[in-house]
């Protein structure tokens, strides 16, 4: 039983731990990020060059997915603790959706790479944290960006049932084994340059999850992957 006791305080200093450290990265990560940011919009260093705005603009983007990863393993290890952690208001699915390929523009650009969004109508609003559901459209969709060829289409398909919101985001890259369909929220697995999930993936399930929601991995006809996830309408 003190063995018990001692293992889970153990685990709560090393949650309160990678929490802080989180915590602590972010800030100077989100600084530079605005720092580049200044730089880009304001020149403040005089006229730059093409090669000076490429490289910026690598900085700022490398800034922003790793502030994102920090914010992932924060709301992994908060919602695991408390899955009542949310700030939820009135949201739209759909305008989540939108505002993560928004977000994801230059990833998909880089790629050409289109997103394309199919909705019911009417599409209700649910009770929800707006900031992690459009994390979730984002973590899934920068996942199917990773593994989708140039010029594919990412489909996201949101549809209005009875007592829930079903989505289903489709890409037509690598599609995903039954061993990987097992390790896909595991972020320790590595698998090569041919892995699925990660903390992105883990982070999305846990937000579903803790609104209430479950989610799911497969594939199409054996092609490309398929992720479907529902979001309760009410409490």
């Amino acid at each position: 039983m003190k063995k018990q006791k001692s293992q889970k305080s153990i685990d709560s200093d090393s949650k309160e731990f990678i929490m802080a450290v989180a915590h602590d990265l972010s800030n100077p990560l989100g600084a530079l990020r605005e720092f580049v940011r200044l730089l880009l919009n304001e020149h403040h260093l005089g006229p730059l060059n093409l090669k000076q705005e490429e490289v910026l603009h690598i900085t700022e983007r490398t800034c922003m997915r790793m502030h994102d990863l920090m914010d992932d393993i924060i709301d992994i290890l908060k919602l695991n603790s408390n899955p009542n952690n949310l700030k939820r208001t009135s949201i739209h699915v759909k305008k989540a959706a939108q505002k993560a390929i928004q977000f994801l523009k230059t990833d998909l650009s880089k790629k050409n790479i289109k997103a394309r969004i199919t909705a019911s109508q009417p599409l209700p609003p649910i009770q929800a944290d707006g900031t992690r559901l459009t994390r979730i459209f984002t973590n899934i969709i920068s996942n199917s960006i990773k593994f989708s060829r140039p010029q594919d289409t990412i489909t996201i398909n949101i549809k209005n049932e009875p007592k829930r919101i079903f989505c289903t985001i489709t890409d037509n890259g690598l599609p995903v084994t039954e061993e990987q369909k097992k390790q896909i929220f595991n972020p320790t697995q590595t698998n090569g340059g041919s892995r699925r999930g990660g903390f992105k993936m883990l982070a999305a399930k846990c937000v579903i999850e803790s609104h209430g929601g479950r989610m799911s991995i497969g594939s199409k006809d054996h092609h490309g992957c398929q992720i479907t996830f529902w979001l309760p309408k009410k409490i």
